[in-house]
């Protein structure tokens, strides 16, 4: 059940969006998805489907819709992103067949950076599976740049949500010492958190038809990704 969709942004910009649903009146669980750099490209679409077959509402929001794709790699804001993140959850607020108090967020590449970002700044998300993200900052700054925030490292203390991070070890964009720091600086303030590091494996691997793609590894981690909201969000084993 399926289907494109818009919903309005705080400023009135209608948002990209993709909104699949389990069968029934519910209220389910819902899963927001944010996709890698390049938009909401099919595969995006295709995970808040399949979250839909494991009983919850997926929800990939098109976090690039003010800033589309483009050549020289421009990006919405942090800011931007966390805005029209928490205008997602306020139009699902709206949806009587989700239940608000049971959120989760999970994200790919950059959108796994934004779902460390929307974990510490948004207190919706009780669950979050950053796909490797980056807890501290990709891209080289001279200072802090108008509408970014805090690398997810440096408010690590402000996560109230479970987390699950899929990383690949060989991954070049994300230093895995990075990751490693991150989880300890969360289990050092009590956070609850699990890694799960894919050998041999670079960036962008869990993303289906993109060119690292590895089909055993996606698999298990698409697994491991269900299990942690099923336990999260729905009390299941």
């Amino acid at each position: 059940m399926g289907h494109e969709c818009t919903y309005p942004a705080q400023d009135g910009l209608a948002i990209e969006a993709y909104l699949a649903r389990p069968n029934g009146p519910g209220p389910f669980p819902g899963v927001v998805v944010l996709h890698a750099r390049n938009g909401l490209l099919p595969f995006f679409k295709e995970c808040a489907d399949e979250l839909a077959q494991e009983g919850f509402v997926g929800f990939s929001i098109g976090w690039q819709t003010r800033v589309p794709p483009n050549e020289e790699r421009r990006m919405p804001s942090d800011q931007e992103v966390m805005n029209d993140v928490a205008a997602g959850i306020d139009y699902l607020r709206t949806q009587p067949f989700v239940d608000i108090t049971r959120l989760g967020v999970m994200g790919f590449c950059a959108g796994g950076t934004q779902t460390y970002l929307a974990v510490s700044t948004l207190d919706a998300f009780r669950a979050g599976v950053p796909h490797y993200g980056a807890p501290r900052r990709m891209r080289e700054s001279e200072g802090p740049a108008e509408g970014q925030l805090p690398t997810a490292f440096d408010m690590a203390d402000k996560v109230q949500a479970s987390l699950l991070i899929v990383q690949g070890e060989e991954d070049r964009a994300i230093p895995i010492q990075d990751v490693h720091d991150y989880r300890d600086r969360l289990q050092s303030l009590g956070k609850e958190v699990e890694l799960a590091v894919y050998p041999g494996m670079g960036h962008a691997f869990t993303i289906r038809g993109g060119r690292s793609y590895d089909e055993a590894s996606a698999t298990d981690a698409w697994k491991r990704t269900v299990a942690h909201f099923r336990r999260t969000l729905m009390g299941l084993p």
